[in-house]
């Protein structure tokens, strides 16, 4: 877990910052965070399945990196197709961000039932937290404004969680 959270860490942390720190807030914009984001972690989880060192479950690394490379086809198809600022690419990019966001809270909440030698709360906290921003892409009526602020924010919320997930001292003999 320690590698997953590591990688997911920093992809977060640079996504943040780029929103945050940005003072254009467009579609074009979201675009580019959502290609680096999906990039980032399929191309990165998917690497991690060829270092034999890393103890995880297949499914905690296999389902989210092939759902960001699908979310990285579809983005690169509406890229190269022209993001233009209509309703159906911002719905695109909400729909794609949405499972992006889901995949990662589906199988973190997933693992959460399935092994008891992980972290079961921080696995379940990280879901719940996926699981709010997934809900509120899919349900929310949002502009393009505040989508870019809800996915910083969750960007950086789910960063600092794990960054303190990775910095936290295991007790083992609990």
């Amino acid at each position: 877990m320690f590698a997953i959270n590591l990688l997911r860490t920093i992809t977060f942390i640079g996504g943040a910052a780029y929103l945050i720190f940005t003072q254009n807030h467009s579609l074009v914009l979201g675009v580019n965070v959502l290609l680096y984001l999906a990039t980032a972690l399929s191309i990165g989880g998917l690497a991690m399945l060829l270092i034999p060192t890393i103890k995880t479950s297949m499914q905690n690394l296999l389902v989210p990196s092939i759902a960001a490379l699908m979310v990285l086809i579809f983005a690169l198809n509406s890229w190269f197709g022209g993001v233009t600022a209509d309703s159906r690419s911002f719905s695109l990019f909400n729909v794609l961000v949405a499972v992006l966001i889901g995949s990662l809270a589906a199988t973190e909440i997933a693992q959460s039932f399935i092994d008891s030698d992980e972290d079961v709360l921080e696995l379940r906290i990280s879901g719940a937290i996926g699981a709010l921003a997934t809900l509120v892409f899919i349900f929310a009526p949002l502009d393009i404004i505040n989508a870019l602020g809800i996915l910083s924010a969750y960007l950086a919320v789910s960063a600092i969680q794990r960054a303190v997930w990775i910095a936290t001292a295991k007790n083992k003999s609990a």
